[in-house]
């Protein structure tokens, strides 16, 4: 590094932002545990922390709570996102299967243990699901949800399920079969909810990759059971896997994550 960019490097700076990138790996740290993870003092770590408190970018449960990021950052990135980002970058992708399917198309990322709804192409139908873009729901009980799961990487994907799980609080037989959910949508690469979000509506959502293989987001249509039938959904879950592939490919995707 030379002398310029030493002399432009702000240490603080680093270690707050190093700060919410750990904390962003689950939704909620202790002390201690962020202390450890950053190798930094008890009173360091204090200051960074409620220096971004006072921003908007950290909350604490209670005095002497646990910690979390709060949305702002979320806020951020949905602005970034509308702008030039994922959202640009898909939406034409999203129209089309709109066109082809005839049926609502959502483009979703994750939030904690939910699924954020961060674009819709509504399907011209009287009889439609009633969502709009903000709205989240749950990521275990939802296609999208079990589409992203299914296909993160770990040390995530233990340490949000283990969250989850405490969040649900779930019978260890009911959570058997929501994670055997996971199983199978990874082995098929779709994955589907019967009216477990919306009484009346079916679901079904594939990955996005980006290009370092990482699942970033999900793309799903959603329709009433009425005209979502077997049959239906068969043929439209194809059309919802190629549509992701075409996404995944303008991300970078490597070639073995979107030919699957």
């Amino acid at each position: 590094m030379d002398g310029k960019k030493d002399t432009a490097r702000v240490n603080s700076l680093i270690k707050a932002f190093q700060a919410m990138e750990i904390l962003s790996l689950k939704p909620k740290w202790e002390l201690a545990e962020l202390c450890a993870r950053l190798a930094l003092p008890k009173t360091t770590v204090h200051r960074l922390l409620s220096t971004l408190e006072e921003m908007g970018y950290v909350g604490q449960e209670k005095k002497r709570g646990e910690y979390s990021l709060t949305s702002k950052l979320f806020q951020l990135g949905s602005r970034v996102i509308n702008h030039s980002g994922l959202v640009d970058l898909a939406r034409q992708d999203c129209q089309k299967l709109r066109d082809l399917v005839g049926e609502t198309v959502n483009l979703c990322i994750p939030h904690e243990t939910d699924m954020l709804v961060v674009d819709i192409q509504v399907a011209n139908h009287p009889l439609k699901q009633d969502t709009r873009i903000g709205i989240g729901f749950s990521m275990i009980r939802s296609a999208s949800g079990r589409a992203y799961l299914a296909f993160l990487k770990e040390p995530e994907i233990s340490e949000l399920l283990e969250y989850i799980k405490r969040a649900e609080n779930l019978p260890q037989p009911q959570w058997r079969i929501l994670t055997n959910e996971l199983d199978e949508t990874r082995r098929v690469g779709l994955g589907y909810d019967d009216q477990e979000i919306f009484t009346g509506v079916r679901c079904v959502a594939a990955p996005i990759f980006d290009h370092q293989a990482n699942v970033v987001a999900t793309v799903s249509i959603s329709a009433p059971v009425v005209r979502l039938n077997d049959e239906a959904l068969a043929l439209q879950a194809e059309s919802v896997g190629r549509t992701a592939a075409m996404i995944s490919s303008r991300l970078g995707a490597p070639s073995h994550l979107i030919g699957r």
